[in-house]
């Protein structure tokens, strides 16, 4: 029986459940607070670093911190974009490791409180650092030899940006690091809205919850109404994903996420 997607497509997507998505989102987010917090008490070093070669060299510097705060193999790099803007970069580098790069429109200094506040004040930049760690996350889960992202690279080269969104490692990628910021946007919220002595704030956020999660609609309407990258990537991934196998995919789960977070904000506006 012919199936829509590859063994290789189901085994990334395979977690699309809400408590395994959120243990992924979980890692990713710890494993960026553990860099940040490291970085800013000046227990991480700041070491140059080069990739590439020729024309295509690029220089910056490698953060390595305390043993154990990253999994093991494991390098943050920072970068300055060649072309502005905030981007990161996943693969595996011979003699080096799994090398997860952050590019910025600011030459990163190598001044560790320089660096921490920067990626303090650019909520943009642990966007960009969960999507990387997630292709890593997903590279460690994957059966056999081999990358993953292969079909997106190839894809993004030849400027074909539906193919790039159509493929397991991005699809997974792009939602984890979506989720995340919808997550974040609307718990930061609720939790402010439920401490003590805010009462009539948690009246008030209880209110626009229920309303917001009335149904998956009504959540929709919510993420792509609020300007800013939450709505960006979403319509981003609608029209790329439209037509295709992946669609239907995405929607569902959107649902998931959906379902459980509408239970986590219930539990604590009780």
């Amino acid at each position: 029986m012919k199936t829509l997607f590859s063994e290789a497509e189901r085994n990334l997507l395979r977690e699309a459940t809400y408590a395994t998505d959120l243990d992924l989102r979980t890692e990713a987010e710890q494993t960026w607070e553990r860099l940040v917090k490291y970085v800013r008490k000046r227990e991480a070093h700041l070491t140059e670093l080069q990739l590439g070669s020729g024309k295509n060299a690029m220089d910056g510097f490698m953060v390595k911190g305390p043993a154990g705060w990253l999994p093991r193999g494991v390098i943050v790099a920072f970068m300055k974009a060649k072309e502005g803007g905030t981007v990161g970069s996943y693969g595996k580098h011979a003699g080096i490791g799994h090398v997860i790069v952050l590019y910025d429109a600011i030459v990163f200094s190598d001044d560790p409180d320089g660096l921490a506040d920067r990626l303090e004040r650019l909520p943009r930049l642990k966007s960009v650092f969960m999507h990387e760690f997630t292709h890593y996350l997903d590279q460690q889960r994957r059966k056999g030899p081999g990358q993953i992202g292969g079909k997106s690279k190839k894809s993004r080269e030849k400027g074909d940006w539906s193919g790039y969104y159509q493929s397991a490692a991005e699809f997974n990628a792009y939602y984890q690091e979506v989720a995340n910021i919808i997550e974040d946007n609307i718990l930061d919220r609720v939790h402010k809205a439920t401490t003590p002595g805010h009462d009539l704030l948690k009246k008030h956020t209880k209110k626009e919850m229920d309303e917001v999660f009335a149904n998956f609609h009504s959540f929709w309407h919510h993420l792509t109404v609020e300007n800013g990258h939450t709505k960006h990537r979403l319509l981003t991934m609608r029209d790329k994903l439209a037509g295709s196998k992946w669609e239907k995919k995405w929607m569902k789960r959107m649902h998931v996420l959906y379902v459980g977070l509408k239970r986590r904000v219930q539990d604590a506006l009780r």
